[in-house]
């Protein structure tokens, strides 16, 4: 049930950040909304969890918290690493 309710979130998430942004939702595809978190940033940028909570403390990573969590959409990793390394 909590998955669901966070699932719920992220999209509602999305669908306001959206809005705010003017930006239409047939454009951005499923599979770049804001939903990965922590661990999986961690990952996908082979940094540290401490490391992505040091960076989006600085602003330099993009985020979003809908709620309490922090959100990441993979796009945005992968333009931040090769930002990064060049």
């Amino acid at each position: 049930m909590d998955e669901l309710i966070n699932q719920i979130a992220d999209k509602v998430a999305y669908r306001v950040i959206e809005f705010l942004s003017n930006q239409p939702a047939q454009n951005q595809p499923e599979e770049d909304l804001p939903n990965l978190n922590v661990p999986e940033a961690a990952i996908i940028t082979g940094l540290s969890k401490s490391t992505i909570y040091s960076k989006v403390s600085c602003g330099d990573i993009p985020y979003y918290k809908p709620g309490k969590c922090l959100k990441f959409r993979k796009s945005e990793l992968l333009d931040y690493i090769s930002k990064s390394k060049g």
